[in-house]
């Protein structure tokens, strides 16, 4: 995957996470189509109901997108003050699943947005 392919699919998403040699960014998606993704270890990209990880592998981008749904329960979070530009809170959805036994857990954990 090039680059450019990855700028056109990140207009699909609302907030976008970065991680870079020199730093995180954190912002809504339409803010970095311009972003110099040269430096970039890994990228998430997202909204209350989907994700696109980007990431590097052996000097090539790789991608992973996926959809949530379900039974879950939403957890918020103070963010570092670092990334008051998003709000004062991350939200964190957690997917609920069942055992065996009919006991919850956890089955996955997903940035979901941001809170002020």
């Amino acid at each position: 995957m090039d680059i450019e392919n990855v700028k056109s699919m990140i207009s699909d998403y609302q907030y976008a996470l970065i991680y870079k040699f020199d730093g995180i960014t954190m912002d809504e998606s339409k803010n970095v189509n311009d972003t110099d993704f040269s430096d970039c270890l890994e990228a998430r990209f997202f909204d209350e109901g989907k994700e696109l990880r980007i990431w590097r592998e052996n000097g090539a981008f790789k991608s992973s997108a996926v959809s949530f749904g379900g039974e879950h329960i939403d957890v918020s979070y103070e963010l570092d003050k670092r990334f008051s530009n998003m709000g004062n809170t991350v939200k964190i959805r957690q997917y609920l699943d069942h055992d065996d036994d009919g006991q919850t857990y956890i089955k996955s954990s997903v940035v979901a947005g941001f809170g002020r």
